[in-house]
């Protein structure tokens, strides 16, 4: 089995602010990003066979990020177009621009944040909610987010959630597209000291069922912890996620995951040592019950 999946990444950013970013806290800033990734496939995401050839292309990704905060007002939208050389016919009118994030918050109180709109759900290590930056197109959300953020005692609570519809119906709430219908989730995160940090999250996601003439959606809850240790030469967490509720497809959800890593830096060089465990269906073992972590 050959599995060759080699990439090229080349990052350019441009950063106008006014002359006065760093001088109070309102501030309008522009900024831009270009990368271009080229790259040559053999056998990923598919088992190569007798007749399998090599892929190869080059993408890119362009931004224009703006960013502005006035008072207890804060305001950020990116466009981006992001493309493969060569994906469309030349002299046609296809659209090809996406937003990336088009978002308001408003500082309620002195701790208290509410922010609504287009926006990427970054948490921890990425491995439950991310904005998957590494590939072209990215991850973000139609949702609403309220967040509690206490710096004294370094300590944040977030609460979001978000309702999917595929257009404006007339009737029902029926949803087609490879989303989740509903998302909900809470997040805590605690900073003991420089070292140590815990933060825990909890995630909702609710589907559509895909059981003939069953219109009830279906959702599963995930839930679990995450310690963070850090030193001055490494950086370490360990991570474990419960998943439970119903799949899809009905099934009664029983799943969970087990992740652990370590970063050490040496001279300005990092090496990183990972474990990932998830849980699984077996092959040889049907029952009404799914175990395959998602």
């Amino acid at each position: 089995m050959n599995i060759i999946r080699l990439s090229v990444t080349f990052i350019f950013g441009l950063i106008i602010s006014s002359s006065n970013l760093f001088a109070q806290e309102d501030y309008f800033k522009l900024s831009g990003q270009y990368r271009l990734r080229t790259e040559l496939r053999y056998g990923y995401k598919s088992l190569v066979t007798d007749t399998s050839k090599v892929a190869f292309f080059i993408a890119q990704r362009a931004r224009i990020v703006f960013d502005l905060k006035k008072d207890n007002i804060e305001f950020k939208t990116s466009i981006q177009d992001s493309r493969t050389w060569g994906d469309e016919e030349q002299k046609k009118d296809l659209a090809g621009l996406q937003v990336n994030e088009l978002w308001v918050q408003f500082q309620l109180k002195e701790k208290y944040f509410f922010k609504l709109g287009r926006q990427e759900l970054v948490y921890d290590d990425h491995r439950l909610l991310g904005n998957l930056d590494w590939a072209n197109l990215t991850i973000s959300h139609d949702a609403l987010l309220f967040k509690y953020i206490n710096n004294t005692h370094k300590f944040s609570i977030h609460l979001g959630g978000a309702f999917n519809q595929s257009g404006e119906l007339l009737s029902g709430t029926k949803y087609s597209l490879k989303n989740y219908k509903l998302l909900g989730f809470a997040y805590i995160k605690k900073v003991f000291s420089e070292k140590h940090t815990l933060s825990g999250i909890a995630i909702a996601n609710g589907l559509n069922s895909l059981i003939q003439n069953d219109e009830k959606m279906k959702a599963t809850l995930t839930l679990g912890p995450l310690y963070s240790l850090k030193t001055n030469f490494t950086n370490t967490t360990l991570g474990a996620y419960y998943q439970t509720g119903k799949t899809d497809q009905n099934l009664n959800q029983n799943a969970f995951m087990i992740n652990a890593s370590s970063e050490i830096e040496i001279k300005k060089f990092k090496q990183m040592l990972g474990f990932d465990y998830l849980s699984g269906n077996s092959a040889k073992k049907q029952t009404n019950e799914s175990q395959s972590f998602s």
